[in-house]
């Protein structure tokens, strides 16, 4: 069984989006153990994320809050008409 939670990888589904609302990618945060576990047992923590103030007008994200489900959770990253 893996340790409490201590640290995230992030693994992005796409290093670009393209300027237009139809585009998106996937950020997947996984939670990790002090050993680089996966915490597969942790269906409780839950993630924000934040879109700096300066790229608002070019992404967006589906929800700025989600709850990890087997120690991982996915955000929707949008792109928009503006380049």
């Amino acid at each position: 069984m893996p340790d409490v939670a201590i640290k995230i990888d992030l693994n992005l589904s796409s290093d670009k989006i393209e300027a237009t609302s139809e585009e998106s990618a996937i950020l997947e945060a996984v939670l990790k153990d002090r050993y680089n576990n996966d915490v597969f047992t942790d269906s409780s923590t839950v993630l924000d994320i934040e879109i700096h103030e300066k790229s608002e007008n070019i992404i967006s994200v589906d929800s700025p809050s989600k709850t990890a489900n087997v120690g991982k959770v996915q955000f929707q990253i949008f792109g928009s008409e503006i380049p």
